[in-house]
């Protein structure tokens, strides 16, 4: 088995996004952690053999796998892992809880458990090589936890991108952070690295400052050497002297042989010359902030009583039936809509859309096709001037380069998501619904987007099994219970009742 060995890479969509990258992965797990954007699928895509550098090598394996973010289509091995008897995909099937009956209903499967089937049948391929590009978007806590036990077992060489600290602390020994258009690896995990980034930071930030204090020091001398240059400049020069007198001319041909002019002017030189080495050395030193980015979401706080009301009543989509009482949400509520993957809340949110009256809302769903994702680039280079303005705050919020994410045909998910938010807010609607919108994102835009939401005067209605972030933004829960099987009742709580526990328990 091949190690894969990136030497001097470079890589460009309509700009440069990857610049004389050096990468060596060998076998274990290695974490791709980088901002939205900043060209962290292009190095697996590079890695598995899809993409082809600008220039530079790549050394890779014949043997790869890919996962990609969107398991929007079933693995073209699905039949076959799901029929096969071997000990191999049993022991994946059993540890990733896929059911044989998966195989008939892959349009009905949550996106947690299409996520589970997409990874379980790359494994099962047994790759030199798998590459995983966000494996823990949908997936519950017990997903999270099969899903870990699966992967810590593989013996090639792995590729993990994700915005989950848990998984890539515990699997990874390595980390290539990616700061566009540059990327360095560093030992351990993510939690790790960044601590040597922030070291490396806090380093080149006090050498940097040392660096200018010499040069301004340097250039103070060299005015005073300057000064006594041009004196013996003077002293030596004949212009203005008479011919005739001599007597003048013997004291200027005296200073130039006693050669204080000329030392001064040797100085003046060698001092230019230091002057010129540290500003070299400081422009050398690579210094870079770490940046909180926020922003404020604009919704408004309608002033009738409810934002929506729907009666008791009974969903069934497919296997799954739920079962739900009165469903009442004021322009007050804050609400965490929580259950494991399966249990149907995706299919609730649509029901209650369908079924509510209201207009100004917003909704971001789990996934957006790819067809999709053009269509709002379109749209977006059509706006006016100062429409895009403020949609180009939101998305520098979040912490993208607005006008270089309009310059591309098709925006990373986690940019995508971001687009939606700021074009849907420029509505500033009353009700926001969100379905798994921590999925894709980096973590810097989580915590962004985190404390936008909390203070933002919409109402808020949010899927997600990112608990950390529902205990920061909600107050009520509604739960999908499951009573028998793919039969699910809704039971609504008040208060701050976010039961689950926060990360892996590893």
């Amino acid at each position: 088995m091949k190690d894969i060995i990136f030497s001097n890479v470079n890589f460009s969509y309509n700009l440069p996004l990857l610049i004389n990258i050096n990468a060596h992965f060998t076998k274990g797990w290695s974490g791709i952690v980088g901002v939205n954007g900043g060209g962290k699928t292009t190095i697996i895509h590079l890695a598995v053999g899809i993409l082809e550098p600008d220039s530079g090598n790549i050394t890779t394996c014949k043997n790869p796998a890919y996962c990609d973010q969107r398991p929007d289509l079933p693995p073209a091995n699905f039949s076959d892992f799901i029929f096969s008897v071997d000990k191999e995909s049993n022991i994946l099937k059993g540890k990733l809880r896929i059911s044989d009956k998966w195989l008939k209903n892959w349009d009905s499967l949550s996106y947690g458990e299409r996520k589970r089937v997409q990874i379980g049948a790359a494994l099962w391929q047994n790759p030199d090589l798998l590459a995983l590009d966000e494996p823990t978007n949908h997936l519950d806590n017990d997903g999270k936890q099969f899903l870990f036990e699966a992967l810590k077992d593989y013996r090639g060489i792995g590729l993990l991108v994700s915005h989950d600290r848990y998984f890539i602390d515990e699997l990874c020994t390595q980390c290539l952070f990616i700061n566009p258009p540059y990327a360095i690896m560093r030992p351990g995990g993510i939690t790790e690295g960044q601590k040597e980034e922030k070291r490396e930071i806090e380093y080149n930030l006090k050498t940097k400052g040392e660096s200018k204090k010499q040069v301004r020091s340097l250039k103070q001398v060299a005015v005073v050497r300057r000064e006594r240059a041009a004196r013996s400049h003077q002293k030596r020069s004949k212009k203005g002297i008479a011919i005739k007198d001599h007597d003048a001319r013997f004291k200027k041909n005296l200073a130039r042989i006693s050669g204080k002019d000329s030392v001064d002017g040797k100085l003046l030189r060698q001092m230019e010359g230091r002057i010129k080495h540290a500003e070299q050395r400081e422009g050398s030193i690579n210094t870079r902030r770490i940046i909180d980015v926020h922003f404020w979401l604009p919704g408004k706080k309608r002033k009738s009583d409810y934002l929506f009301r729907i009666s008791k009543g009974k969903i069934s989509v497919g296997d799954i039936t739920i079962n739900h009482p009165n469903l009442n949400m004021t322009p007050n509520d804050r609400i965490a809509l929580v259950g494991r993957n399966g249990s149907g809340k995706t299919t609730l949110i649509n029901s209650i859309i369908s079924n509510m009256k209201l207009s100004d809302y917003l909704y971001i769903p789990q996934e957006i096709s790819r067809e999709e994702s053009r269509k709002i680039i379109r749209e977006i280079k059509k706006l006016p001037n100062n429409e895009k303005g403020h949609l180009f705050t939101v998305i520098a919020g979040l912490g993208s380069d607005p006008k270089k994410l309009l310059d591309t045909l098709e925006p990373s998910p986690g940019e995508l998501r971001k687009l939606m938010l700021a074009l849907g807010i420029t509505e500033s609607p009353s009700l926001i619904i969100m379905d798994e919108p921590t999925n894709h994102l980096d973590l810097p835009s989580i915590l962004s987007l985190e404390s936008a939401l909390k203070s933002c005067p919409a109402g808020l209605l949010l899927v997600s099994h990112d608990y950390k972030f529902l205990k920061a933004c909600t107050q009520k829960e509604w739960r999908l219970i499951e009573e028998e099987s793919c039969s699910f009742l809704l039971k609504k709580g008040e208060g701050s009742v976010i039961r689950e526990k926060l990360g892996l328990s590893i």
